[in-house]
């Protein structure tokens, strides 16, 4: 069996989450990063959004973890979309010292990164800083800490296990392509992509993810009241077959 699918699956906590996802596409957030290279942990915001590319059969600590509702897409449309699968790296090894050192250099570079970032728009950086500034963006620890807001920390988490595929828009784009720590104001970065979406149709949807039957006929009501506008019948029919409950998962796959 293949360890990776062929459906990427974004999963929330929220039930409004995902009727507002199946309505009005994805609404791209920053979300907070903590990287640590070799000792330091670097804070940064970088707007994304994030799936798994993990088999059902193998996704339910996942699901405890981030949340009981969820949707999957097709492979094809990740690709297609521009997403890419995050880049783990070890705290301390080779790599990741070289990393700090490129952030250290590019700092000299232009004085102030967190300065240069909040004032000079990406358009106006050389090629060479965006595309460095573009692999910080796909970064993350392959085992750290994992924290989260009104809950303990998970001590050494293996992030890579998530095995993250990750949309972030594109750096030449006209919003701020990532924010650190000493330069973050959650009011800007919100107003900077209110309006941005990542954009999929029907016929990506491979899964609809509930928490369990009682959520089934609400869902499908919402794909009856978008019909003519995003979902036609045929669409309704096929997406009917493709919702699965969270109590399915755990207790079938």
């Amino acid at each position: 069996m293949s360890l990776s699918s062929n459906t990427i699956i974004h999963f929330t906590h929220e039930k409004d989450t995902l009727r507002n996802i199946l309505m009005n596409d994805f609404k791209v957030s920053f979300c907070h990063e903590r990287i640590t290279f070799t000792k330091k942990e670097n804070s940064l915001y970088i707007p994304m959004v994030s799936f798994c590319d993990i088999p059902l059969s193998e996704v339910k600590n996942h699901v405890k973890r981030y949340g009981s509702y969820g949707i999957g897409l097709t492979k094809e449309w990740a690709i297609k979309s521009k997403l890419n699968p995050v880049l783990y790296i070890q705290e301390g090894s080779y790599f990741a010292e070289n990393i700090s050192s490129s952030i250290n250099s590019y700092n000299r570079s232009i004085k102030s990164l967190s300065k240069a970032i909040s004032i000079q728009p990406f358009m106006e950086l050389d090629e060479e800083h965006k595309g460095f500034l573009d692999v910080l963006r796909y970064i993350k620890n392959y085992q750290a800490d994992l924290k989260r807001k009104d809950k303990p920390p998970e001590k050494d988490y293996r992030f890579s296990d998530e095995r993250e595929w990750r949309y972030v828009p594109n750096i030449t784009e006209h919003i701020e392509g990532i924010c650190f720590e000493a330069q973050y104001d959650e009011k800007r970065l919100t107003d900077s992509i209110k309006d941005y979406r990542l954009r999929f149709e029907p016929n990506d949807i491979k899964y609809v993810i509930v928490k369990d039957d009682n959520d089934i006929e609400e869902f499908l009501e919402v794909f009856h009241k978008e019909k003519g506008n995003k979902y036609t019948y045929s669409d309704i029919q096929r997406l009917s077959t493709r919702i699965i409950t969270t109590e399915q998962i755990m207790n079938d796959f």
